[in-house]
């Protein structure tokens, strides 16, 4: 049994979380104030004892330790000859993102979605399309009709999705992904499935790999790593999955020509660490933060009458619905967070369709989901008088 309870020490830790803010409770950046498995601690703790940090390599180990755990919790078998190595998901998108398309081509998202893509899109020249989830009786799902206007475009040469979704944490049925997959197909277009919050799930329900899918052999790329699962984000590891020889090639040496192909000292060990020894603890994790959700949708439920948390099936970021309220989002969170000191990210951030939400990081112990709550009815209360 692991404490989640027990929470790292994060403030004047130069913690991007704890210490970029005069907050007296972040609850907005997508990382987790839960210690890390043992076994992660213990594998950077042999690495700091080694006493001289150079140059690493990325042994073969870390691409199979990658495929036994995907057969062993998703059944699904991978060759670890389809995989490249990169410092991080969201670098990798940027790259991809350079390297694939050319600049005013337009790469589509469903929104509301994680605020990231939107940047790896605009900085790099291209055109955002937001195509909007459909939203109806608290619930997520998406407009085929509408995300199939958007690929014909001959403009369009991409979609990024989540999978699962951020921050809605829709988790997209087989046939849905079945839908993506031909209309991209259909359209030649480029799919990129981020897939990092892949094991962050409720109770009861997984997440489908795209490359579960069939047919997707020639124009789709996932990324995965073990950052977000296990509260490394700072550790820097993931990978790049292609089975198209082409397309891997392509990335691969747009990875290397960015300079975020090469791991550093600390990146191998602790992925490896996650990937061979913390199932159990990502399950327990996964209790623990359903326990958190409980706890919300219940006092929501009981004292907020206003509001309305949707019924996320994965990622630990709980979406609520404020319209009731206010469809400035923004001025919500920023009432809040000078009134209580709590602070959350407002709807906007995650496009036009975010507007009346709020987004909460529930990663946390569950006396700061408490607090939180406490925070979150006053600064309502305060924001409506």
């Amino acid at each position: 049994m692991y404490n989640f309870s027990k929470l790292a020490e994060r403030k004047n830790t130069t913690s991007y979380k704890w210490d970029n803010t005069k907050s007296q409770l972040p609850m907005n950046i997508a990382d987790m104030d839960f210690m890390c498995a043992p076994e992660i601690i213990d594998s950077l703790r042999k690495r700091v004892e080694i006493g001289a940090y150079g140059y690493s390599i990325i042994p073969d180990e870390l691409f199979e330790a990658y495929k036994d755990y995907e057969y062993r919790n998703h059944n699904i078998k991978y060759d670890t000859k389809d995989m490249i190595f990169s410092l991080g998901v969201v670098p990798s998108i940027s790259t991809i993102v350079r390297a694939l398309t050319n600049p005013r081509e337009r790469i589509i998202i469903l929104t509301p979605n994680y605020n990231i893509f939107f940047n790896s899109i605009y900085n790099n020249g291209r055109l955002i399309v937001e195509c909007p989830l459909e939203y109806k009786d608290s619930k997520y799902s998406i407009n085929f009709r509408l995300l199939e206007e958007e690929l014909k475009n001959t403009e369009s040469s991409m979609m990024i999705i989540s999978n699962p979704h951020n921050p809605v944490g829709l988790i997209y049925s087989k046939e849905d992904l079945e839908k993506i997959v031909e209309l991209c197909n259909k359209y030649e277009i480029i799919l990129v499935s981020d897939e990092i919050h892949k094991d962050i799930v409720r109770s009861g329900f997984k997440y489908n790999p795209i490359f579960s899918i069939k047919n997707t052999e020639d124009n789709v790329i996932a990324l995965m790593s073990m950052t977000k699962v296990c509260n490394m984000a700072g550790v820097s590891s993931s990978i790049v999955i292609a089975k198209n020889r082409r397309l891997k090639n392509r990335v691969e040496r747009a990875l290397n020509t960015d300079e975020v192909a090469e791991p550093h000292f600390f990146s191998i060990a602790p992925t490896i660490a996650a990937l061979t020894k913390c199932d159990n603890w990502i399950k327990e994790m996964n209790e623990y933060v359903d326990e958190n959700f409980r706890i919300y949708k219940e006092y929501i439920e009981a004292n907020i009458k206003d509001i309305k948390l949707i019924d996320s099936k994965a990622t630990y970021l709980a979406w609520i619905d404020v319209s009731k309220i206010t469809l400035d989002s923004k001025g919500l969170c920023d009432h809040i967070l000078e009134k209580t000191g709590l602070l959350i990210n407002p709807g906007e951030e995650y496009g036009k369709t975010g507007e009346g939400f709020i987004r909460i990081n529930l990663a946390t112990s569950h006396e700061n989901v408490k607090l939180s709550l406490k925070l979150l009815k006053e600064g309502i209360e305060s924001f409506n008088k």
